[in-house]
């Protein structure tokens, strides 16, 4: 873990700890976020994810997001940008499709579910753009 990565756990555990939020500003816009203090856990929890681990779909780009579920699925999808466009729009490919599986993702999952993939992976109800 990076040294940044290392004071901004501290600046946030500090935080955590005595009970406030967290207020930050875009340096470029001048917008002004506010971190809420039930919040800083799972921010924390982000910051574990280990550097420069590849893409759990295509498994040859480093992943550049790592992707929570809103549908309650223990495990974040941590995916390069291309294969997110994939992973939220049910169009993997079948390789794709059995690279998460191969890392861990169930076919429970919401976004891989077998309402959107038949058997051997192949999408079934891609959304169109």
């Amino acid at each position: 873990m990076t040294n940044q990565k290392k004071d901004i756990k501290q600046i946030l555990s500090s935080a955590f700890f005595a009970g406030r939020d967290i207020q930050l500003c875009d340096p470029e816009t001048g917008t002004k976020y506010t971190i809420a203090h039930a919040s800083i856990p799972d921010i924390i929890d982000a910051l574990d994810v280990a550097e420069n681990e590849p893409c759990q779909c295509c498994e040859e780009s480093e992943h550049q997001w790592s992707l929570i579920s809103s549908y309650g699925d223990e495990k974040p999808y941590l995916v390069c940008s291309n294969c997110l466009i994939s992973l939220v729009t049910y169009r993997l490919s079948k390789k794709q499709y059995k690279n998460l599986l191969k890392n861990g993702h169930e076919e429970s999952e919401f976004l891989i579910h077998d309402d959107f993939y038949d058997e051997d992976g192949t999408a079934t109800q891609q959304l169109k753009f």
